[in-house]
């Protein structure tokens, strides 16, 4: 799973470098995904919403935080 985070969108070029060279130290970001969210459209003038929640299943993870289900 490869998870989407927006920092920063429509905003002058130098704002956005800014930006991404403060969230860098804090990256990546490591936790447990328990489920996942549908987000979209209802129509092509709606705003983008969640559609729905997917649980995901349970597994162990090992002391390399690695899953060992």
């Amino acid at each position: 799973m490869v998870p989407h985070l927006t920092i920063g969108h429509d905003h002058p070029v130098e704002a956005l470098r800014t930006a991404e060279q403060a969230i860098t130290a804090a990256l990546p970001i490591n936790a447990t995904a328990t489920s996942v969210r549908l987000i979209g459209r209802l129509d092509s003038t709606s705003a983008w919403q969640p559609l729905q929640d997917f649980p995901l299943g349970a597994s162990q993870i090992n002391s390399h935080g690695r899953s060992v289900s």
